[in-house]
């Protein structure tokens, strides 16, 4: 059986497993809620509407999006390393393809 060390403790291969989609998880949260909150800013800021529903349109859809991409981790990780070698893949094929 695999043991994995993270930080002071040792993991086993399915708490690693979670550990990483975890990372996954925080990662596309955070990066997800900000570009929603940037992309959301600048619908809103030529608006002439209270400063108060301005920011909770921006708060809310920066946090439910964030939350939608955290939730779909697992498979947002899956897709891409699936695409990372398909990607890898076909630069092989091709530089095959110009050298035949």
């Amino acid at each position: 059986m695999a043991r994995y060390r993270v930080g002071n403790s040792f993991l086993s291969a399915d708490e690693y497993e979670e550990h990483n989609i975890g990372m996954w998880a925080t990662g596309l949260f955070i990066v997800s809620a900000l570009f929603t909150g940037v992309y959301i800013y600048k619908l809103v800021s030529p608006l002439e509407i209270y400063k108060w529903l301005k920011f909770s349109a921006i708060g809310l859809s920066s946090i439910t999006v964030g939350s939608i991409f955290a939730f779909f981790a697992a498979w947002i990780r899956q897709a891409f390393f699936i695409g990372v070698g398909l990607s890898i893949v076909g630069l092989i094929c091709s530089i095959i393809w110009e050298h035949l």
